[in-house]
């Protein structure tokens, strides 16, 4: 995943005609993967990382960090990864912006049948078991190869292109 990572960067470069400066909204698992794929990509000129919250780990050397309550204003990068629940009409992109999220690139890619939960309480429990019901070892209902990823603290790339 993190070549397809790259390779969005470097087309969106291209169609740009010069090395693009990269928002990442939040700092959680998925983006952390994010950033490791993009880190020392040469059509990267400028990382951001915007969370409205306390950041407790530092993204590294040359990562530009803004927090705090006004974290997501004036965004001006030419690509905005965002996660896919972002809501983001209530972003103030700047024209011409790409906006995307690991899972929107997995799914240009990939076409499999998907099963999401949501909601506030029960997520991995439920994760964990349709997973299982869906794994070659458990034949009666489904012999396919059988993915959980999320609910555990894994990026989408880690979980199926590890």
């Amino acid at each position: 995943m993190q070549d397809k990572i790259r390779e969005y960067v470097k087309d969106v470069a291209r169609l740009k005609g010069r090395p693009v400066s990269v928002c990442l909204l939040g700092y959680g698992t998925t983006n952390k993967a994010i950033l490791k794929a993009i880190s020392s990509h040469g059509d990267c000129r400028e990382i951001t990382v915007r969370q409205d919250g306390r950041i407790y780990d530092t993204p590294g050397k040359g990562v530009r960090i803004i927090n705090g309550e006004r974290a997501l204003d004036n965004i001006c990068e030419d690509i905005v990864f965002a996660s896919p629940s972002f809501r983001r009409e209530s972003l103030d992109l700047p024209n011409g912006a790409f906006v995307t999220s690991d899972t929107e690139l997995f799914f240009k890619e990939h076409r499999s049948n998907v099963f999401l939960v949501s909601g506030s309480d029960g997520k991995s429990t439920v994760t964990t078991l349709t997973s299982l019901l869906l794994s070659p070892t458990f034949p009666p209902f489904y012999r396919r190869k059988s993915r959980q990823t999320g609910s555990r603290g894994y990026a989408l790339g880690k979980c199926f292109f590890a």
